[in-house]
């Protein structure tokens, strides 16, 4: 959904003029299968006529691989610019599909991983394209280290530059969907700082006020959104979806007794998942 909202927005389309199609890559048909069923949903929200999945990157657009410069300089050295010139001879759409499936890319002479190269999407002629990455936010290296391999295409600990790495991760512009699952400690001033303009903050967690000047969302016509626990057609999609090894419950077992272990070993950061308390 955000993904639509986003190429609406690149392309400086409002949601209020319809659109004929959204074309969706994706190679998981579990996933696809999921999309499908969410039809409505999607085709309203967005206010667009038909949806096409496909698992051809070629049908989405032509891309364009540059070098992460600054990343390049701290890990290669004085080897950067051979490196550099080894990025510019990858074949692009097998670098896309390799970055896409966070598999080896295809480098002749360095390890060129995913954080290398700043992937950039031009549509075909009458699309828009867009593709979005997951950044996870996290304060402790253990639970980031534990979280990215589930999913994450950036990772940023919480060091105080947070923001800054947000922004210089999407080029100035911030996330076009944050959603926090702390709500407390200072998180709800982060996630909304974080939040791009005409983007989405999605609040989970809770424990603390929201506070935000009401000139500073409308400005960026930041939008705020509560969520509670989803619908039961969500809920019965997520367990769908769990049955089929698609979606992975991370937690960490506690005794009873072990309880005030557990809350320390929550606010340190050191949970992997989430602490459940067992008689």
């Amino acid at each position: 959904m955000e993904g639509g909202r986003a190429a609406r927005k690149k392309a400086n389309i409002k949601v209020r003029q319809p659109l004929s199609e959204i074309k969706i890559y994706e190679t998981n048909t579990d996933i696809a299968e999921f999309i499908k069923r969410q039809e409505d949903i999607i085709l309203d929200e967005l206010n667009i006529k038909r949806i096409t999945i496909t698992d051809t990157l070629e049908e989405m657009g032509s891309f364009t691989i540059k070098p992460n410069f600054k990343i390049l300089s701290s890990k290669f050295g004085d080897d950067m610019q051979d490196a550099i010139k080894d990025i510019s001879k990858m074949d692009t759409y097998k670098t896309m599909y390799n970055y896409l499936k966070n598999e080896k890319l295809p480098s002749e002479n360095f390890d060129i991983i995913n954080e290398d190269i700043i992937p950039e999407i031009k549509g075909k002629e009458g699309y828009e394209s867009f593709f979005s990455n997951i950044i996870i936010v996290e304060k402790s290296k253990t639970a980031l280290d534990h979280a990215m391999p589930l999913g994450g295409d950036e990772g940023v600990l919480i060091d105080g530059n947070e923001v800054e790495r947000i922004m210089e991760l999407t080029n100035g512009k911030g996330a076009e969907a944050v959603i926090d699952f702390v709500g407390e400690k200072g998180s709800t001033s982060m996630g909304l700082n974080m939040t791009g303009g005409c983007g989405y903050y999605y609040i989970v967690g809770y424990g603390e006020e929201i506070k935000i000047l009401a000139v500073d969302v409308i400005i960026a016509e930041k939008n705020i959104v509560g969520n509670l626990v989803g619908t039961w057609s969500e809920l019965y999609e997520l367990m769908e979806l769990a049955n089929k090894g698609l979606v992975k419950l991370s937690m960490q077992e506690y005794k009873l007794d072990d309880a005030n272990k557990a809350l320390h070993d929550l606010n340190d950061g050191k949970v992997k998942g989430r602490a459940v308390l067992v008689p």
